[in-house]
């Protein structure tokens, strides 16, 4: 192979390096514009039901209303965001984004109401399932493509 034939090879690679890191760019740019999306219809259904008198429940326990102590809540908050940190390496986040970005919307719902109100605004009743809300479901989303992706059911 001649020099040329190596800088041809060379510049292919930087060429798509190139188109690799737009795609991904655009990637994550819609993911951030969906994540944030998730965040507002779940703070802002929260506050709507709030001020306008709607039934709701806050929840100080955890999923289902299993009770836990106040300190696992913030283990768990300190071990959601250095998974979080984690899975902002671009490797991971390039074969990831799909779930991650309604999975982590949601967590972050649901801390932002523990933080502001001391418990999560549940106010979906389907009678038949715990209360829940838009975080919920947004976390149960993401819990899906992945078991999805993972198992290609």
């Amino acid at each position: 192979m001649t020099l040329k034939g190596l800088r041809s090879i060379r510049q292919l690679k930087l060429a798509l390096n190139a188109k690799n890191s737009l795609f991904m760019k655009s990637k994550f740019f819609k993911a951030t514009l969906i994540f944030l999306l998730f965040v507002l219809i779940d703070q802002i259904s929260k506050y709507l039901i709030r001020s306008r008198g709607g039934f709701y429940i806050c929840n100080i326990n955890i999923s289902w209303g299993i009770p836990v102590p106040s300190y696992f809540f913030w283990i768990f908050t300190g071990l959601f965001f250095f998974f979080l940190f984690f899975c902002l390496k671009r490797e991971y986040l390039n074969q990831n984004i799909l779930y991650l970005t309604p999975l982590f919307a949601g967590a972050l719902g649901n801390i932002i109401d523990r933080i502001l109100s001391g418990c999560v605004i549940d106010f979906i009743d389907l009678k038949f399932w715990p209360m829940f809300n838009f975080a919920d479901v947004f976390i149960v989303l993401g819990v899906m493509i992945l078991l999805v992706r993972t198992f290609r059911i």
